[in-house]
């Protein structure tokens, strides 16, 4: 018959029938700073008898607490997805006969799945773009998945151009799991889902022994983002259009000037000029 081992957080530290390492593990647990001389007397051990040996002990007790650490800090990254907007200038037509995919969906979205395998990139009538990066995902990632469908595609030729769009591109949401080696209930608190566009998972089937949080932008934050953009578009045009009507106001007022100026020289005076500086 086969006598099953007792868990170590309800043994007697004090019972001699229980391995000497697994009662200094006992010990450490309670008092992770006990001195080596003062942990022997609490195993009612002789220290210059054990000390050896409860050191080496000590120190395959700190290793494995290094190791819990490190894989209770050790997070994994999935799901990165960035957005931003077409360039007006692209052709969605011509995108289909070099390489993108039509899909059945109703909003008529393209698709490009990247030969190197970077991820794809979601493409609708709107505009707007969606780059699902794969993992282990970076900015440098997704900017090279963007090169692929449009630069070297030549749907778009000029780099500077690239460039420029390619920064305005914004991260939309990604997943972290941390995996805590239990296996946990499943549970999902979605009540922060909006305001601040956290979602958290423990224990579903993808992750079974993982607590995951689902990182999104909410849709509100991107509207603001989209109408402060366009505020700052419009003040820079009313920028551009007064200082054209301050130049030409200029102009006109030295012009003004010039001729009065003309005036007085032909006459020798004048009187009540207004545009006199």
């Amino acid at each position: 018959m086969v006598r099953k081992s007792k868990c170590l957080d309800n043994l007697d530290s004090s019972d001699s029938s229980i391995p000497l390492k697994e009662r200094v593990f006992l010990k450490l647990n309670k008092y992770p700073n006990i001195k080596t001389e003062d942990l022997c007397k609490l195993l009612n051990i002789r220290y210059y008898d054990y000390r050896n040996t409860i050191y080496t002990y000590k120190s395959e007790w700190k290793k494995s607490k290094q190791k819990d650490r490190q894989r209770l800090k050790a997070l994994s990254c999935h799901a990165v997805r960035y957005f931003g907007y077409a360039l007006k200038s692209i052709e969605r037509e011509l995108a289909v006969k070099i390489g993108w995919r039509g899909t059945k969906a109703r909003n008529r979205m393209l698709v490009w799945r990247d030969k190197r395998r970077l991820g794809r990139i979601e493409w609708f009538e709107t505009g707007r773009i969606n780059c699902w990066v794969r993992k282990p995902a970076s900015l440098g990632k997704m900017k090279q998945l963007l090169a692929n469908a449009f630069f070297a595609t030549g749907l778009v030729f000029d780099i500077n151009v690239f460039n420029e769009w390619s920064e305005g591109f914004r991260l939309k949401g990604f997943h972290l799991v941390l995996d805590t080696g239990e296996v946990l209930p499943y549970a999902k608190i979605s009540c922060l889902k909006d305001e601040v566009g956290v979602v958290a998972v423990i224990g579903d089937d993808s992750h079974r022994m993982g607590l995951e949080l689902q990182v999104v932008l909410p849709d509100f934050r991107e509207r603001q983002e989209q109408l402060q953009q366009l505020t700052l578009q419009v003040l820079d045009s009313n920028n551009e259009q007064i200082r054209q009507f301050s130049s030409i106001m200029k102009q006109t007022i030295d012009a003004l000037n010039g001729s009065a100026a003309q005036k007085v020289g032909s006459s020798g005076s004048v009187s009540g000029n207004p545009f006199m500086v």
